[in-house]
Protein backbone atom coordinates (compact mmCIF):
# COMPACT_ATOMS: atom_id res chain seq x y z
CA UNK A 1 0.00 0.00 0.00
CA UNK A 2 2.65 2.72 0.99
CA UNK A 3 6.20 2.88 -0.34
CA UNK A 4 9.01 1.79 2.52
CA UNK A 5 10.02 5.59 2.88
CA UNK A 6 6.69 6.30 3.47
CA UNK A 7 6.19 3.69 5.94
CA UNK A 8 9.17 4.71 7.94
CA UNK A 9 8.20 8.32 8.23
CA UNK A 10 4.59 7.19 9.36
CA UNK A 11 6.47 4.88 11.87
CA UNK A 12 9.04 7.87 12.83
CA UNK A 13 5.33 9.48 13.50
CA UNK A 14 3.99 6.93 15.28
CA UNK A 15 7.54 7.10 17.76
CA UNK A 16 6.76 10.62 18.40
CA UNK A 17 3.30 10.26 19.38
CA UNK A 18 3.98 7.83 21.65
CA UNK A 19 6.66 9.96 23.43
CA UNK A 20 4.13 12.64 23.54
CA UNK A 21 1.79 9.91 24.94
CA UNK A 22 4.42 9.09 27.96
CA UNK A 23 5.04 12.70 28.92
CA UNK A 24 0.97 13.81 28.78
CA UNK A 25 0.32 10.00 30.41
CA UNK A 26 -2.54 8.00 29.13
CA UNK A 27 -5.75 10.36 29.64
CA UNK A 28 -4.65 13.89 29.95
CA UNK A 29 -6.58 16.51 30.93
CA UNK A 30 -6.62 20.12 29.20
CA UNK A 31 -4.87 21.23 32.39
CA UNK A 32 -2.12 18.85 32.31
CA UNK A 33 -1.36 20.52 28.44
CA UNK A 34 -1.37 24.10 29.95
CA UNK A 35 0.42 23.04 33.02
CA UNK A 36 3.21 21.07 30.74
CA UNK A 37 6.17 23.78 30.54
CA UNK A 38 7.54 24.39 26.96
CA UNK A 39 10.82 25.95 27.11
CA UNK A 40 12.88 26.89 24.37
CA UNK A 41 16.77 26.00 23.98
CA UNK A 42 19.13 28.31 21.56
CA UNK A 43 22.64 28.47 21.73
CA UNK A 44 25.21 30.12 19.41
CA UNK A 45 27.38 26.90 19.43
CA UNK A 46 25.48 25.38 16.77
CA UNK A 47 23.58 27.40 13.63
CA UNK A 48 20.57 29.50 14.62
CA UNK A 49 17.18 28.25 13.20
CA UNK A 50 16.60 29.38 9.41
CA UNK A 51 12.94 29.43 9.84
CA UNK A 52 10.11 29.69 12.27
CA UNK A 53 11.32 26.89 14.53
CA UNK A 54 13.88 26.51 17.68
CA UNK A 55 16.72 24.89 17.64
CA UNK A 56 15.12 22.70 20.19
CA UNK A 57 12.52 22.21 22.69
CA UNK A 58 12.51 20.80 26.66
CA UNK A 59 9.33 19.10 27.41
CA UNK A 60 9.07 17.64 30.81
CA UNK A 61 12.13 15.09 30.95
CA UNK A 62 12.41 15.22 27.18
CA UNK A 63 14.46 17.32 24.71
CA UNK A 64 13.38 17.38 21.11
CA UNK A 65 16.03 18.90 18.86
CA UNK A 66 15.01 20.51 15.58
CA UNK A 67 17.26 19.09 12.28
CA UNK A 68 20.75 19.87 12.18
CA UNK A 69 22.47 20.39 8.70
CA UNK A 70 26.42 20.79 7.87
CA UNK A 71 25.96 24.32 8.71
CA UNK A 72 28.64 25.63 11.19
CA UNK A 73 27.91 28.00 13.92
CA UNK A 74 27.98 30.89 12.04
CA UNK A 75 25.63 29.16 9.46
CA UNK A 76 28.07 28.84 6.81
CA UNK A 77 27.39 25.31 4.69
CA UNK A 78 30.63 23.19 5.80
CA UNK A 79 31.53 21.93 2.28
CA UNK A 80 32.90 18.16 1.81
CA UNK A 81 31.62 14.78 1.39
CA UNK A 82 29.12 12.85 3.85
CA UNK A 83 31.90 12.06 6.42
CA UNK A 84 32.74 16.16 6.99
CA UNK A 85 29.29 17.03 6.65
CA UNK A 86 27.98 13.97 9.14
CA UNK A 87 30.57 15.06 11.72
CA UNK A 88 29.63 19.03 11.57
CA UNK A 89 25.69 18.27 12.22
CA UNK A 90 26.59 15.36 15.10
CA UNK A 91 29.26 18.50 16.58
CA UNK A 92 25.48 20.65 16.08
CA UNK A 93 23.77 18.25 17.59
CA UNK A 94 26.25 18.00 20.55
CA UNK A 95 25.97 21.92 21.27
CA UNK A 96 22.57 22.20 21.19
CA UNK A 97 22.64 19.11 23.99
CA UNK A 98 25.40 21.12 25.64
CA UNK A 99 23.20 24.16 25.86
CA UNK A 100 20.27 22.07 27.93
CA UNK A 101 22.66 20.53 29.98
CA UNK A 102 22.86 17.35 28.31
CA UNK A 103 24.99 14.95 26.06
CA UNK A 104 25.00 12.31 23.78
CA UNK A 105 24.56 9.43 26.24
CA UNK A 106 20.99 10.79 26.97
CA UNK A 107 19.95 10.76 23.30
CA UNK A 108 17.17 8.03 22.91
CA UNK A 109 16.46 8.22 19.06
CA UNK A 110 17.57 9.67 16.01
CA UNK A 111 16.51 10.57 12.86
CA UNK A 112 18.90 10.57 9.77
CA UNK A 113 17.85 11.68 6.20
CA UNK A 114 19.81 11.22 3.45
CA UNK A 115 20.11 12.38 -0.10
CA UNK A 116 21.43 9.60 -1.36
CA UNK A 117 21.68 6.29 0.41
CA UNK A 118 24.80 4.77 -1.01
CA UNK A 119 26.36 7.59 2.11
CA UNK A 120 24.71 4.88 4.49
CA UNK A 121 27.91 3.03 5.28
CA UNK A 122 30.22 6.33 5.52
CA UNK A 123 27.73 7.94 7.88
CA UNK A 124 27.14 5.20 10.06
CA UNK A 125 30.41 5.16 10.26
CA UNK A 126 30.75 7.85 11.37
CA UNK A 127 27.24 8.30 13.69
CA UNK A 128 29.20 4.82 15.09
CA UNK A 129 32.34 6.98 16.71
CA UNK A 130 29.73 9.54 18.43
CA UNK A 131 27.60 6.70 19.72
CA UNK A 132 29.90 3.92 20.28
CA UNK A 133 27.90 2.50 23.38
CA UNK A 134 23.79 1.93 24.20
CA UNK A 135 23.06 3.88 20.89
CA UNK A 136 19.61 5.55 20.37
CA UNK A 137 16.87 4.18 18.65
CA UNK A 138 17.56 5.63 15.08
CA UNK A 139 15.25 5.79 11.48
CA UNK A 140 17.05 6.54 8.38
CA UNK A 141 15.14 7.39 5.61
CA UNK A 142 16.00 9.03 1.49
CA UNK A 143 14.61 12.18 0.85
CA UNK A 144 14.75 14.36 -2.70
CA UNK A 145 16.29 16.98 -1.57
CA UNK A 146 17.41 19.04 1.71
CA UNK A 147 17.62 22.70 2.92
CA UNK A 148 20.73 24.69 1.36
CA UNK A 149 21.27 21.31 -0.96
CA UNK A 150 23.28 19.36 1.84
CA UNK A 151 23.36 15.92 1.74
CA UNK A 152 22.40 14.88 5.34
CA UNK A 153 20.04 15.97 8.03
CA UNK A 154 19.68 14.67 11.35
CA UNK A 155 16.98 15.39 14.29
CA UNK A 156 17.00 13.63 17.61
CA UNK A 157 15.05 13.40 20.71
CA UNK A 158 16.97 13.13 24.36
CA UNK A 159 15.82 12.39 27.82
CA UNK A 160 17.04 13.85 31.36
CA UNK A 161 16.77 10.74 32.76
Amino acid sequence: MFREPTKRLLWTGLAVILVIYGIFGANPSAKDYNDMKKLIISTTQAPAAIGPYSQAVEVGDFLFLSGQIPLDAEGKRVQGDIVVQTIQVLENIKAVLSAAGLSLNQVVKTTVYLTDMSDFAEMNRVYAEFFPERCPARTTVQVVNLPRGVAIEIEAIACKK
